[in-house]
């Protein structure tokens, strides 16, 4: 099971609140824990232009290349 992220709140708020600074007739949402689900990710994603995530996650760079979308140079978006 993964740990707890510290600071992940904190983020949050922080990239939420510079988002309705930068784009205050666009549409922010803050999802977190279960209601992060795939489900509901994608539901909200549709039509968006920005998207952020505060995730676990691991690198392995033998597999990184071939799994990497086309054109896209980093794993960290």
């Amino acid at each position: 099971k993964w740990l707890r992220l510290r600071g992940t709140r904190g983020e949050a708020a922080s990239v939420e609140s510079g988002c309705r600074r930068a784009f205050p007739s666009g549409k922010a949402a803050v999802l977190r824990e279960q209601a992060a689900g795939e489900e509901e990710v994608r539901r909200l994603a549709a039509g968006r232009t920005h998207l952020h995530f505060a995730t676990h996650g691991y690198f392995e760079p033998q597999r990184k290349a071939a799994l990497l979308p086309a054109g896209l140079l980093s794993g960290l978006v």
